[in-house]
């Protein structure tokens, strides 16, 4: 893979293709990629979260111990800990955590990442994952308190929620004890639903609100 950081972009979206109907193909056009040297390419672009995602990803859809090794070696040059790469190597976002590498659990607005996330580190280290979700709990009450209908297009972002008060309820607690309901009230918007959703954007928005009744 000679591609340099800008060529990712157009990359992802073909291997992703591969990916999905040809597993075999995928893996072996990653068993020949020179990491090493990938590494090299790449020393500039771990404080880009898109970027370098798509990256791992690339590594990921073909071999994800591949992928996970890759992060691993490049701990070093990793300070935040993007959500995708917990998704795709849960140990070593706690290796990580216990450097004192700033863990972020929802980068950008990737619900589904977030949550498999969260998910992946539960099953590593449960104790560990409580922690990490403690010391997101500022994070997590800022982004909940900026949502709007979007984040109620897909299942991810209830999912996300009802995952973390399942971890740990006094976790799930202190976030709800703080949040904006007014502000969450004001960022509303129906025009941002997409047609066709609107019933079930009502729906989950429902449930979001019997959730975090005290």
């Amino acid at each position: 893979m000679k591609c340099q950081p800008r060529d990712w972009h157009t990359v992802h979206p073909i291997m992703d293709l591969i990916g999905r109907y040809d597993r075999e193909k995928a893996k072996r056009i990653i068993d020949i990629v020179d990491v090493s040297s990938l590494a090299e390419r790449t020393k500039d672009s771990w404080r880009r979260s898109h970027e370098i995602t798509e990256l791992c990803d690339i590594l990921y859809i073909g071999n994800y111990n591949v992928a996970q090794r890759f992060i691993k070696s490049n701990l070093d040059n990793i300070q935040t800990m993007y959500s995708s790469f917990i998704m795709m190597s849960p140990k070593c976002a706690i290796e990580a955590f216990d450097r004192g590498i700033k863990i972020d659990l929802l980068t950008e607005h990737w619900w589904s990442v977030s949550l498999y996330a969260l998910q992946g580190l539960n099953k590593t280290d449960v104790e560990k994952t409580k922690e990490i979700l403690l010391e997101s709990v500022s994070q997590i009450i800022e982004r909940i308190n900026s949502i709007t209908a979007l984040d109620f297009d897909e299942k991810y972002f209830l999912k996300f929620l009802k995952l973390i008060k399942a971890i740990d309820s006094e976790i799930f607690g202190m976030i709800v004890l703080k949040l904006d309901i007014t502000k969450i009230d004001n960022n509303w918007s129906k025009g941002a639903i997409r047609r066709g959703k609107e019933k079930q954007v009502k729906k989950r928005r429902e449930q979001f609100y019997e959730l975090i009744k005290q």
